[in-house]
């Protein structure tokens, strides 16, 4: 039996690989040969990266329970719109275990139809049933919301607060929502965009975003709430602009949320053995 010298080779290891076994002659016998062998080859890979955002669940008014589970660790992103006839203020959001912060939002005044990102970061594990409340001062409105979650975010300050941004229509309504994003601080960041219209509208979700929900509230003091994201390749502003069916007062908000650091490049020594059966 010849044992070859241990070298940094050019492969990569077969998935799930941990061993082979040859077979070696001692003593005349043919018998396993059971230490390690890893195939020649060094890679480096990098292990970060934002995940696809999943909905844990949307509702109307009040209270509403979640669809789907909460991961530990992820961050989760609360899409909210309101509209009614005197001014209303969100105060707080609570899935009963986490805490929640207010990322972007932007209102229009004189109906005080309103859109805000809300956020929480490297989020406790929830069970789905969960019971999911708004805060809001003076009443409750006409106001629909929806809970994304997603992986692979920072699990501290997530939030760009330079890329985020608010639009609402220079003068009187349209059928055109468009918020846009400022130059982002990193590349494959994922940008939610929330857009809130005063009335009952069909919404549809901007071409370069991937909808999360949309619900309408029938009626005079209506409302109609959409969340889509995007991952961002670069660093470069992104305009979030999805339509409706009908020309309508809307507002609109984009926050972006930064991708966790990826780990230095592992590097995996693999042992290059030659083994030589002679009769």
């Amino acid at each position: 039996m010849t044992i070859g010298t241990p070298s940094l080779g050019g492969a990569s290891p077969p998935a799930g690989l941990l061993a082979r076994e040859y077979l070696r002659r001692d003593n005349g016998l043919l018998t396993p040969d059971r230490r390690l062998y890893f195939p020649a080859g060094r890679k480096a890979r990098l292990l970060a990266g934002i995940g696809t955002p999943t909905i844990v669940g949307s509702g109307y008014y009040g209270s509403w329970t979640t669809s789907a589970a909460v991961v530990a660790g992820n961050l989760l992103v609360v899409g909210i719109g309101l509209a009614f006839g005197t001014a209303r203020t969100i105060t707080s959001v609570s899935d009963g275990t986490n805490s929640y912060s207010l990322a972007a939002g932007m209102d229009l005044t004189n109906i005080s139809c309103r859109a805000e990102i809300w956020y929480c970061a490297n989020a406790k594990a929830v069970a789905s049933g969960a019971t999911v409340s708004v805060g809001i001062s003076g009443g409750a409105p006409s106001y629909a919301t929806g809970i994304a979650q997603v992986s692979g975010a920072k699990t501290t300050s997530p939030f760009d607060s330079t890329g985020a941004g608010g639009s609402n229509p220079a003068s009187g309504s349209s059928e055109s929502p468009s918020v846009t994003t400022g130059t982002l601080s990193s590349a494959s960041e994922v940008i939610f965009g929330v857009t809130a219209a005063y009335g009952d509208a069909t919404f549809t979700e901007a071409s370069n975003f991937t909808n999360l929900f949309n619900l309408a509230i029938g009626g005079a003091t209506g409302v109609t709430v959409g969340m889509g994201y995007q991952i961002a390749p670069t660093t470069s502003a992104v305009t979030y602009a999805p339509s409706l069916n009908a020309s309508e007062n809307w507002v609109a908000a984009a926050a972006p949320f930064i991708a966790a650091a990826s780990p230095a490049p592992q590097m995996a020594l693999q042992i290059k053995r030659v083994i030589n059966i002679r009769r």
